[in-house]
This record gives C-alpha cells, structure tokens and sequence, in this order.
C-alpha cells in the first residue's frame, strides 16, 4: 500500500461512542482493516486518527495491493479492482453525501457490501439554499451591481422587493438537507411542503410540516412560490423537474438548486427566466463543472447564457464547501468506522440500487 498511517494511540469519540450504546472498550479482540482510497495517496489526517477507535487500521492508497485484505473501502469513486480485491470488504463508505455512479457500480459488482455516506455538510448547504433564495427575491445582486456603479435604479424600481411571508415552499428532496432548510422557511413565515420518496416511518419531521411522497410532486407544486431542490443524483431523481413541473409553480416563482444540474431541464428552466414566467433563479449547480486543475480556466457552467439573465444568481457548486479548518468531516467519518468497530450499526444507510 502507499503512503500508509496507522491508528494514533489516542481517542475521543471511541470512548463516547462506547458509554453512549454500552460497549467494552476491550472487547474486539480482532483490529479492523480499513482502506482508504486516494487517486493522490497521502497521510491520514491525525484529526481523523484521534477519533477513532484503538482496534482500527488504516491505510490509504491509489492502487490495490497484492492480496489485500480490509473489510471497510472509504473513497469517492475507487475503481472496480478496489471493490472486488478483498474478499472481506462488507463496507463501503463514501467520502462525500453523494454516491457516484462509479461507485455505485463497484458496490454492486459483488453481494453484502452495506453503503454509508456523510452527511456532515448538510447545515453548509441549506444555508446557501437559504441563501440563494433570498438573494431572488430581494434582488440581491443587481442591487449591489447597481449601486456600485453609482445607479439606484433598484431602488426605485416599479418592481418592489419579494415578500416570503405567506408564500408557499416547496422541497425536493427531505433528506439532511431539506430538514435543514424546513425549519428556516418555516420561521419566515412561510408555508413548508417536503418531498420525498418514502414517507413511512418518517419521524423526524416537525409535525407542523407537511411531507409528501414523490408520487404527489406534481400536486403540492401546483401554485407553489418557491421550489427548492436538494436531491442527490440517481436515476430515479435526473430529469425529475421538467417543463411541466415547472409550469406547476406559480407566476414569477423562484426555483433554487443545490442538489444536481441534471435534476432540472436546463433549456426549459432558461427559457422561463428569459419570459419572466419563473421569477427568479438561485442555481449552485451546473452541467459544466471544471476540475480543481482547470478552475483557473474560463469555464462558463451552461452552454445557455444564464449569465446574461438578471433574475438567476449564480453560485460555483459551493454550497457545501467547508473551511478547511472545518473538522465535522472527520467527526462523521470516525461515528461510521467506529460504529462498525464496535458491532453497532453505522448510520447513514445508502440503498445502493436506487443511490441514496
């Protein structure tokens, strides 16, 4: 293996975990072997280290040894070999919320591997939906462009500012994201509908939310004033907000999109914008995203000009980005490995047949 770290001898969240569900710290007598997948292999952060549990190894590595053996993969989109080269891999854990279609093809190459993922980011990204939201309806950026150059046209604009109080709230998608963005609209002052697929044994939810099945999309976006789409992509969810979808909604609704481009219809989003028929636009996600290598090219997101359009405030795909300071990462990653140290089940199952 390259660039392998193992376990520091010390543990925060190890202890927790076990007080937390009764378990003896001493009672696995076998260390887990855990592979850590990294197209650019480097040392196991000790902020990760310090969390985990004593009978834990680590290593990560771009390639797969000779007759590796490691029953928990972590990556991104490891390649197929990394799936199929241990014949004790049970778990998969993505390194990210989402599940890439490279992975979600690893996982089932081969029978028994339970998937999880992290979740670590949720409050990041429904705050930038938040974010994004208001910016449409008060007019955010070409107020500040206006007045930067000098111009109060917006001040004195025939078109007032939007109100959110009252208005309807629709969200696509309630999973760690949407929970978040809920409670917000709610304190707004506006009225908050979830979608999701499954509705049964949904406890979480507020009761003053209403959460609907995806089968009921349609229904509870008939005159709905603001959409807001949080879904991961999978094969169930690209493509789900098309035209018709979208002639649902209000006159001059806002749609904010922090989930996937692939989600929406692009040209028929753009051309709504374009006739005033949808509002407004807060968009963090697009069909064209460069690499980390080529961001300092001149990459525009859409082949459509939804630059040119003063109703859509744009944002690069960042609306999870944390500081790298940030340590909730390692926080979530450590809950899953430790978990499974211990013989507990790890939260944040992903079904991997339907990708989430």
């Amino acid at each position: 293996m390259n660039a392998s770290c193992h376990r520091s001898a010390t543990s925060r969240a190890w202890p927790e975990l076990c007080n937390a569900h009764g378990v003896q710290q001493n009672r696995a007598a076998e260390r887990l072997k855990i592979l850590w997948h990294q197209p650019d292999p480097r040392t196991i952060p000790e902020e990760l280290l310090r969390l985990l549990s004593p009978s834990i190894d680590i290593e990560s590595s771009a390639k797969v040894g000779k007759n590796p053996v490691y029953e928990v993969l972590i990556g991104v989109s490891p390649p197929l070999d990394f799936f199929t080269a241990s014949d004790e891999l049970r778990f998969f854990v993505a390194a990210q919320a989402g599940f890439t279609p490279t992975a979600r093809a690893g996982v089932l190459s081969r029978a028994g591997i339970s998937v999880h993922n992290l979740h670590h980011n949720a409050a990041a990204c429904a705050e930038s939906a938040v974010a994004l939201m208001l910016a449409c309806a008060k007019n955010v950026v070409v107020a500040d462009a206006d007045l930067r150059a000098g111009r109060w046209d917006t001040r004195y604009s025939p078109e007032p500012q939007r109100v959110l109080r009252g208005s309807t709230a629709v969200i696509v998608g309630f999973g760690s994201i949407g929970r978040a963005v809920a409670p917000v609209c709610d304190a707004l002052g506006m009225h908050v509908t979830g979608v999701r697929r499954s509705v049964v044994g949904d406890r979480d939810v507020p009761r003053k939310l209403q959460v609907v099945g995806t089968e009921r999309l349609d229904d509870v976006l008939h005159g709905a004033d603001v959409m807001i789409i949080t879904l991961p992509s999978t094969p169930e969810t690209d493509g789900m907000i098309g035209a018709e979808q979208l002639d649902l909604l209000a006159e001059a609704a806002i749609v904010v999109n922090v989930g996937r481009a692939g989600q929406v219809d692009e040209q028929a989003l753009y051309e709504r914008l374009v006739s005033g028929r949808i509002g407004g636009a807060g968009l963090d996600v697009w069909p064209i995203e460069p690499t980390i290598e080529q961001a300092t090219r001149v990459t525009m997101p859409s082949k459509l000009p939804f630059h040119e359009l003063p109703n859509v405030v744009m944002s690069p795909h960042k609306a999870g980005w944390l500081p790298h300071d940030d340590t909730s990462k390692f926080q979530a990653l450590a809950e899953i490995l430790n978990c499974i140290a211990a013989g507990l089940d790890p939260p944040n199952k992903v079904n991997p047949v339907i990708g989430y």
